[in-house]
């Protein structure tokens, strides 16, 4: 009865594309529903940029977490050290889009 319950919404990549020409999810409209529940919200949208997720894909570097976990352990109050990432290579990454283009595209090194 007692529990706080935590809300964060991971922005897609084309939040940070959004302009006239691009249909896009309107977040204002989310934070505000959200903000009409019983949660506290993490916003984290000032603290991700376009450079966070991979060009060829619509996921999120992982080497760029960190920066989210803090803002995370700022509100949940737990202890956090900064995690060294290591890129480890299995083979060729082309991402989503690579599928789609229909183009000889080089892959992510």
């Amino acid at each position: 009865e007692n529990n706080t319950i935590y809300m964060m919404i991971i922005p897609d990549k084309n939040y940070y594309l959004t302009s006239e020409d691009f249909l896009s999810i309107d977040y204002n409209y989310l934070y505000e529903e959200i903000n009409n529940l019983e949660y506290q919200t993490i916003d984290i949208r000032n603290i991700l940029n376009l450079y966070d997720y991979y060009e060829t894909d619509t996921h999120w570097k992982q080497e760029n977490l960190n920066k989210v976990i803090k803002e995370m352990s700022e509100f949940l109050n737990f202890n956090y050290e900064e995690i060294v990432y290591t890129k480890n290579t299995y083979n060729d990454f082309y991402g989503v889009y690579y599928g789609q283009a229909a183009l000889p595209v080089a892959p992510v090194l």
